[in-house]
């Protein structure tokens, strides 16, 4: 077995250092995303369950094309 001394190590440790850190910034960012998928999915099923197909279909397009245009 070989052990690394000198250069190769700190190459190794800038190597590893370039891997982002989990802060709380991204924990807070994941949990908002999430509960807004949710909060979204949740109204969606809502909404099909008081409208036709064909009016929820229609009505689920018109909101995705506003959004996105």
């Amino acid at each position: 077995m070989t052990e690394t001394t000198g250069p190769e190590v700190g190459t190794t440790r800038r190597m590893l250092s370039k891997v982002p850190e989990v802060t709380m910034w991204f924990w807070v960012i994941k949990v908002l995303c999430t509960t807004v998928g949710e909060t979204f999915a949740d109204w969606i099923n809502a909404l099909r369950a008081t409208m036709p197909d064909p009016a929820t279909e229609t009505q689920t397009l018109t909101n995705l094309l506003a959004a996105l245009g």
